[in-house]
């Protein structure tokens, strides 16, 4: 039963993530100069730090 919560939880994440980020990108659209949050590249830039072993 425990394995099966951690299994919806890990599916929960990322949806959690991706929500987030469009909130942050939507309230901040009018601001001038601000660049909205482009969470596949965000994703693509903590791989290759955890791949060259700069990841925290």
């Amino acid at each position: 039963m425990i394995e099966g919560l951690f299994i919806s939880a890990s599916g929960m994440l990322p949806k959690a993530t991706q929500q987030e980020s469009i909130a942050n990108n939507l309230a901040n659209a009018e601001v001038p100069g601000f660049k909205k949050d482009n969470l596949f590249m965000r994703e693509v830039r903590e791989a290759m730090k955890r791949q060259s072993g700069d990841y925290p």
